[in-house]
């Protein structure tokens, strides 16, 4: 679908995760050198970027997708600092490419790290590296958790786990030939004594423009698991989840679906669920429901002037964080307290350095209460290199009442 004369057609995409500790209330005060970049090793010409946290450790762990010489690579980049230095620690690249986007997700102490690889026919595979130290599992090496019938069928692949709750099991979502696929192990990724189970989805129209995972951490629905997965049909947006009673569900979520060049994202906790998109309208879209996802409630947050993905997560101890980008350059982020109120937009960062997508965000409150860590992408020194900023956000006291008077994004 063409993009709308109102809306750039220059691209934006971005990713967020939330570090531990709960939204508690009141004020910070901005980190040293908050609007300092710091350049993420020597890549260049990045087109994707994810950003992942482990819980335990507080490191952050970012993976870089690239071109170089002919090869599409991807880069896992760890900082046990909290994004004051950064190491990489492990690369991979194939002459055949790496799929339409990367799977990441953090569970007992691994990073995994999904792909589709093209060599002969497709397969969905799985890497990981120890959080520690971001060093990679040589043993568990690349593990082939789908093989695809016919030459180039899988056309996208998402990580998900409980590692905010449970911290056990690991989720593997793909779209082949129409089918969305789902499998699940255990921590040990599929090495352990629990190999990797299919459950069937019973979806068979699912399109190739949209494929975001989550996990309701905080609450079982029956005795089973409870993973989320948004997916495109028709040119609407659906809701797959799998009940421990009554097994796999999926149903319309939204018929004003999100731009396939640009897809949204959902996050799930205490049977509460969001999602966070551009849409076929032309408009950031927030949608509030309960985990079942029937009947949401949708409110417009600001008409777009260019396209862009968005994303959003849960925290701890309630409320969620959504990050969004309607001009490009000009990444924003809201935080919903527990509430249900969401605050009025702040600019991710106050850098100078000019920047552009694709961006990743993570509140960092293992570091510093209610300030974002940003990764953005800037055309200096070379096209598309990487950077981490601190971007503090900051809250008057009250907004817990659900009072949007009393955000604010000036230290008080």
């Amino acid at each position: 679908m063409a993009i709308n004369d109102k809306c750039d057609a220059s691209r934006v995409s971005f990713t967020a995760v939330l570090f531990t500790g709960a939204l508690a209330g009141l004020l910070s005060v901005a980190p040293a050198g908050a609007a300092d970049p710091i350049q993420i090793g020597s890549r260049s010409e990045v087109s994707e970027v994810a950003l992942e946290v482990d819980e335990a450790s507080g490191h952050l762990l970012a993976v870089l997708r690239y071109d170089t010489a002919g090869e599409d690579c991807f880069a896992v980049n760890l900082s046990t600092d909290g994004g004051d230095s950064w190491s990489e620690t492990y690369e991979q690249c194939s002459a055949h490419g790496i799929g339409n986007h990367l799977g990441t997700t953090v569970v007992g102490g691994f990073l995994y790290v999904g792909y589709i690889s093209h060599i002969a026919v497709n397969s969905a595979r799985v890497i990981r590296v120890q959080t520690s130290d971001g060093v990679y599992d040589p043993i568990y090496g690349s593990v082939t958790v789908l093989l695809a019938a016919v030459q180039d069928t899988i056309c996208h692949i998402a990580l998900t786990s409980n590692h905010a709750s449970y911290d056990d099991h690991l989720y593997l979502f793909a779209i082949t030939e129409g089918n969305l696929v789902f499998f699940w192990t255990d921590e040990d990724g599929g090495a352990g004594s629990e190999p990797w189970h299919e459950v069937t989805t019973g979806v068979t129209d699912a399109w190739c423009w949209m494929l975001e995972a989550t996990y309701n951490d905080g609450f079982w629905l029956g005795s089973g698991y409870n993973p989320l997965v948004a997916y495109q049909s028709s040119w609407d947006l659906y809701l797959w989840r799998y009940h421990g009673i009554d097994g796999p569900e999926h149903f319309l979520f939204d018929a004003d679906a999100p731009v396939f060049e640009y897809p949204g994202s959902i996050a799930a906790a205490d049977d509460e669920m969001r999602a966070v998109y551009w849409s076929y309208s032309y408009q950031t879209k927030s949608c509030a429901s309960s985990a079942a996802g029937s009947s949401p409630t949708c409110h417009t947050w600001d008409a777009c002037n260019s396209g862009f993905a968005a994303d959003v997560v849960a925290a701890p101890g309630g409320g969620f964080g959504a990050v969004y980008a309607p001009d490009n350059n000009d990444c924003l982020v809201r935080i919903e307290d527990a509430s249900g109120q969401w605050s009025d937009s702040t600019p991710c960062h106050g850098s100078s350095l000019p920047l552009r997508g694709p961006v990743a965000i993570a509140p960092m409150q293992a570091f510093t209460p209610f300030s974002y860590g940003l990764v953005a992408i800037a055309n200096d020194p070379l096209t598309g290199t990487p950077y981490f900023i601190r971007a503090p956000i900051i809250f008057n006291n009250g907004f817990e009442s659900g009072d949007p008077s009393a955000w604010s994004s000036v230290t008080p």
